[in-house]
């Protein structure tokens, strides 16, 4: 009999808990809890809210872990993979795995912040917000070549600047050397090496304390 067994028993099961109408909207208010709990984390917390924001984290990722398994059992791998949404939500829910089992490492720990990135999942369910995301990425993909082009232009007024300007600019009184360097030393916006040059082009170009480089650059 087909029908018969363990597992075509376990995939109906999991197929009837995919579909039923309220499982999509409990993920939703599963994905805008999460956002909430993640943005509780303040300075100062107690050692009992630290607790239970983690112990929130272990219950969520949990049960985002079980959605991925039930739709990989209910869809098959093929067309569970075949979802774009699917893959990025798989991800998110590896990497929130990987960083709860390696527990108390910092350099472990930073990899929480991909969790916010689940809100965007949100995008399916609301078409507006899924509209809009399509927007932005076909923009993004039509300014590849304006992205360029304004690369080349820094890298050029970069390596102009290391010829003009070069071991000309001298901080202030105070300022802080590098190890092995004497005072005066140079701002940190200067054009003695390309890296800082670069730096320096593009901090122009945002608008950012550009008075300061105008005025190294004169006096």
């Amino acid at each position: 009999d087909g029908g018969g067994g363990f597992w075509p028993i376990f995939v109906r099961m999991n197929r009837c808990i995919v579909e039923y109408k309220y499982f999509d909207p409990f993920i939703v208010l599963l994905i805008i809890f999460n956002t909430v709990i993640l943005a509780l984390h303040h300075y100062g917390q107690s050692q009992s809210f630290e607790e239970g924001i983690e112990l929130a984290n272990y219950v969520l990722t949990l049960l985002f872990a079980f959605e991925m398994v039930a739709k990989l059992v209910a869809l098959g791998v093929a067309t569970y993979m075949g979802d774009p949404w699917n893959n990025f939500d798989g991800f998110i829910v590896i990497i929130s795995l990987v960083e709860l089992g390696f527990d108390g490492s910092s350099a472990i720990s930073a990899l929480r912040s991909f969790r916010m990135l689940r809100v965007l999942r949100l995008a399916r369910s609301w078409r507006s917000l899924n509209e809009l995301l399509m927007s932005i990425a076909a923009t993004v993909r039509a300014i590849w070549p304006f992205s360029i082009i304004l690369f080349l232009f820094m890298f050029m007024f970069s390596v102009c600047g290391m010829q003009l300007f070069g071991g000309r600019f001298e901080g202030e009184e105070g300022t802080e050397c590098p190890p092995g360097r004497e005072p005066p030393c140079a701002p940190r916006s200067n054009y003695d090496t390309f890296l800082w040059s670069f730096v320096t082009t593009f901090q122009i170009i945002t608008g950012e304390n550009w008075p300061d480089v105008m005025r190294n650059a004169i006096f």
